[in-house]
């Protein structure tokens, strides 16, 4: 027996501002329209914005709906205000290998026009990449919680890198 049945439609995205209205790095706001995005929606706007004043933020939207950008962006954006060479800024965690790997190539598209280092050090990782990788740290470290576990917990070379973090970001929460 069923009571009553419904089908709850998500809303429209709500939209933000236009991308030269957020005060981004000139750099970032033409890649931007190089990409065609000419406005954010309103969580992407609100999350830039808390991120880059230094906030702490849960991004919560639906698949291919702009999160990797919403927290990106202002990444970016204090790495090329902030950042000093030798130094692992910000450190992505994603909850699985696989994941992590999917999400690099995308990262490193948005990046590699910015001048701006990304790597992804997990249990793939050849020794080789890993020694380039401790001796010459990237801006955006992409790895998974085992990895941070084991050379935390190990007191590895790798674990001295952490101490630079600025930014910790955690994709898909949820799952941990």
């Amino acid at each position: 027996y069923i009571s009553e049945y419904k089908i709850l439609k998500n809303p429209e995205p709500k939209m933000g501002c236009k991308v030269e209205e957020l005060g981004l790095d000139e750099s970032i706001s033409n890649h931007l329209k190089e990409l065609k995005i000419e406005q954010f929606y309103k969580f992407q706007e609100e999350a830039i914005q808390e991120i880059t004043f230094g906030e702490n933020v849960v991004i919560e939207a639906p698949t291919a709906s702009g999160k990797t950008e919403a927290f990106l962006i202002p990444v970016i954006q204090k790495i090329k205000k902030d950042a000093s060479d030798g130094n692992v800024f910000a450190i992505f965690v994603y909850p699985t290998k696989a994941l992590s790997r999917d999400q690099y190539p995308k990262i490193q598209k948005f990046v590699e026009k910015m001048n701006i280092d990304v790597k992804v050090f997990d249990g793939d990782t050849n020794q080789v990449d890993r020694r380039k990788i401790i001796d010459n740290p990237p801006h955006i470290l992409i790895t998974n919680f085992d990895v941070l576990h084991y050379h935390l917990w190990h007191q590895t070379k790798f674990s001295s890198l952490l101490s630079s973090t600025k930014i910790l970001v955690v994709d898909e929460a949820h799952v941990y």
